[in-house]
């Protein structure tokens, strides 16, 4: 954990010469960090009027979205709070059009999962090989990090504010929990024949403490009985960022543009005594800062009612939180004087991280989805701000329809004389009113209420036709029925036609994931350092074992989503078309080696889930087959041996089909690995002929299949049972790949 030197700590709203420290550009590395720390607090700081415009619209959509739509802002505390002193009477109906459209524009963007391909840089075989791997990861990593719920939450801040940020970055805390172990070299005590020094080996896997040191016994020698410290082997991570916490050098017209990044998140003071050994009672906190305030109201809308002091009834969780403070983190862009661009963190103005290159050397330093920005402007606004007007016009219609309903089932207002002026009359059907008037021939009279008149209801009409304009959303989106169209097909055109109007907003996803994607990958390169084994969903319904080092990778792919593979096309034309294919070419679901229906296929083209579930419990072979290729190529894992349960013509034929698809991992296993491996495959081919001999009249014995236990495997200590029927002459060592040769009669007999 790293200490933090004591510092005269500057006001967030009083930063030595502010103005001095934002005109002459960032310090040089060499200035002091209370200088460094001063300079990203003011830049961060002299924007707090522009963004205060945009927290105010981004926060407005959000509380729309949680049904607080009858706000008003004030001015002085810059704060969306409820109307005060509201008549019984008025009606504040909530009918939440903005919801329906965030909902509806949620699942189009997410109704299909986009496709990813990873794009070698050369044709390689290795780079072919590491694209392989990489689009695997990729699937792997989908599950693992739960990528569908992190798009949903991007496309939430997307709608809302017009930006998703994402920092993809390396989590050492995170991963399997694993045992450390390490290599450790000793002295045998014997000379080298040749150069009389002393010679050396190398023990590897030996259980080693916290600091990675080997645990030795009192005689020196690695205690390989010990209990080694576990540690987590690190993963990657990837975390959303608030848009309100994101600001940029105020000149830059796009995210491209930007020079310099600041990501300023508030946090309870007590966070940053873990993180960086500040002791709270030290910071002096954010205060009254616009983005707490935001939080506050936010957090207290999304629990309770609008009502006391102004505010709302929900707890915003303030007290719980305490005295918070603000983390700045500062990114430079790389320039011909910092060719590794510039980073460091500040907690309310004092350096807690000192100057360092950018983290994985990314610039941005954060991949962005947004919506349509203004031209000239690098930040967008989010298409729900451009609903909440029409939201809240249709509301106060509603409203004023709710508050006539209202006065017409009162029967209207009374009309009382001078001597009655004092009569309260109010709705109890079992009310006895006493009046001075009726004894003077004047008795209250009840006015007959008259109604809206039809201008008002044709007005909401015409608002609600504002908002399928401007949202986009055509009468099939909110469940009508267009006038003429009767055919399920004429609805399907009709709601394609609407959700093309999203094809730019998924182009930006799609930009927005490859990205994502891209940087994942390169972290693998760099951060892999073990050797790890990961399980993926193949074709066939074939679950692939694939082990790996981040060392398989490059750092040079690039990652693309098939274009158009995000856009939500209609399951049923999909699933209509797909038949109409398969009625004239059945091949298309047919397994070529089994001549079955292959049901993953099916389910792919027909849209329907499931199915490759019952691929796999119809095939398990598949999966031992691709099991025992990881446990090859895993130098940690013992070498699989041939059982009796398995099925050897399927592992001869897997074990084929492995050289010819994915020779590129078997180059890179170790010699002595590869060896094994073709020892296997031979193994396999002596298995199927004992097979065949066994099953011919006039066998090794004489009889049918021979003797009882003749040819049977027999278990052997310390690993599986084994088939221990006479081995023929082998050559001396393994063959090597090309003197590996099969004939087609040798494999129509092992497929037999």
């Amino acid at each position: 954990m790293p200490t933090v030197q004591t510092q005269n700590v500057p006001s967030r709203d009083n930063v030595a010469d502010p103005a001095a420290s934002t005109l002459h550009g960032p310090p040089d590395k060499a200035a002091s960090d209370l200088i460094k720390a001063q300079y990203s607090t003011a830049r961060y700081n002299i924007q707090r009027d522009y963004y205060s415009g945009l927290y105010r619209f981004w926060s407005r959509s959000i509380l729309f979205l949680l049904g607080k739509q009858w706000l008003l802002w004030n001015k002085t505390t810059k704060q969306w709070t409820p109307e005060k002193n509201v008549p019984k009477w008025r009606q504040q109906p909530v009918t939440n059009l903005v919801y329906r459209f965030y909902k509806n524009a949620l699942a189009k963007l997410t109704k299909q999962r986009p496709a990813f391909d990873c794009v070698p840089p050369s044709g390689d075989a290795d780079d072919r090989a590491a694209a392989e791997l990489g689009n695997a990861l990729l699937k792997f990593w989908w599950r693992l990090l739960k990528m569908p719920q992190f798009l949903q939450r991007s496309i939430g801040w997307m709608l809302s504010t017009g930006n998703a940020w994402a920092m993809v970055d390396w989590d050492p805390e995170a991963g399997v929990i694993t045992p450390l172990k390490t290599a450790y070299t000793r002295k045998t005590g014997k000379k080298n024949d040749t150069t009389g020094e002393d010679e050396e080996e190398t023990i590897e896997g030996v259980p080693a403490d916290k600091d990675g040191d080997p645990i030795l016994k009192d005689d020196g020698n690695p205690d390989m009985d010990a209990e080694p410290h576990k540690m987590a082997q690190g993963e990657i991570s990837v975390q959303l960022i608030s848009p309100f916490s994101v600001r940029m050098n105020p000149e830059a017209e796009s995210v491209e543009d930007a020079t310099e990044f600041y990501i300023g998140t508030i946090k309870p003071s007590a966070v940053f005594e873990k993180q960086w050994d500040i002791p709270p009672s030290t910071l002096p906190g954010v205060g009254n800062d616009e983005q707490v305030t935001i939080m506050d109201i936010i957090s207290a809308a999304s629990t309770g009612t609008t009502g006391v002091l102004g505010f709302f009834n929900g707890s915003d969780n303030s007290m719980a939180k305490g005295q918070r403070s603000m983390e700045i983190r500062y990114y430079a862009k790389p320039d011909d004087d910092y060719p590794e661009g510039r980073h460091w963190i500040t907690v309310d103005g004092r350096m807690v991280l000192p100057e360092e290159e950018l983290p994985n050397g990314f610039w941005p330093p954060m991949v962005v989805y947004q919506d349509l920005a203004p031209p000239g402007q690098a930040i967008a606004m989010g298409p729900v701000g451009q609903l909440t007007p029409i939201g809240e016009a249709y509301n106060t219609i509603n409203g004023k329809i709710q508050e006539n309903n209202v006065t017409m089932a009162m029967g209207g207002k009374w009309l009382l004389s001078p001597e009655d002026k004092s009569l309260a009359i109010d709705s109890d059907p079992g009310q006895k009113i006493v009046s001075k008037g009726y004894a003077a021939g004047k008795p209250p009279m009840q006015l007959e209420p008259k109604g809206l008149p039809e201008q008002v209801y044709q007005e909401r009409e015409r608002i609600m036709q504002d908002f399928q304009f401007v949202s986009g959303m055509s009468e099939v989106d909110l469940g009508g029925k267009p006038e003429g169209v009767s055919s399920g097909r004429g609805f399907l055109v009709l709601q394609e036609a609407s959700d093309s109007t999203w094809g730019p907003t998924l182009q930006n996803q799609e930009s927005f994931l490859e990205e994502v994607g891209r940087r994942m990958l390169v972290i693998a390169h760099r951060k892999y350092t073990e050797e790890r084994t990961v399980k993926i969903g193949g074709e066939n319904g074939v679950w692939q074992f694939r082990a790996f080092k981040g060392a398989d990778l490059t750092d040079s792919m690039e990652v693309q989503v098939q274009s158009g593979s995000s856009f939500p096309w209609s399951r049923a034309a999909r699933q209509d078309t797909a038949m109409s294919l398969i009625s004239s070419l059945p091949g298309l679901v047919t397994n070529p080696q089994t001549g079955e229906v292959d049901v993953q296929k099916l389910g792919r083209l027909t849209d329907v889930g499931g199915l490759d579930a019952i691929s796999r419990e119809e095939d398990p072979d598949s999966d031992e087959i691709e099991r025992e290729h990881a446990e090859f190529e895993d130098t940690k894992s013992e070498y699989p041996q041939i059982g009796i349960w398995q099925d050897h013509a399927k592992h001869l034929i897997g074990h084929g089909n492995f050289f010819k698809r994915d020779r590129a991992r078997f180059d890179r296993m170790p010699k002595a690995r590869q060896a094994a491996f073709i020892q296997h495959y031979q193994d396999t081919i002596q298995a199927i002929a004992e097979a065949v001999q066994q099953t011919m009249p006039n066998g090794p014995q004489g009889q049918m299949g021979g003797p009882p236990g003749g040819g049977a495997p027999q278990p052997q200590a310390g690993g599986p049972m084994q088939l221990n029927a006479p081995q023929p002459p082998m050559q001396a060592g393994p063959p090597s790949p090309s003197e590996l040769t099969l004939t087609p009669a040798d494999m129509r007999s092992a497929a037999t």
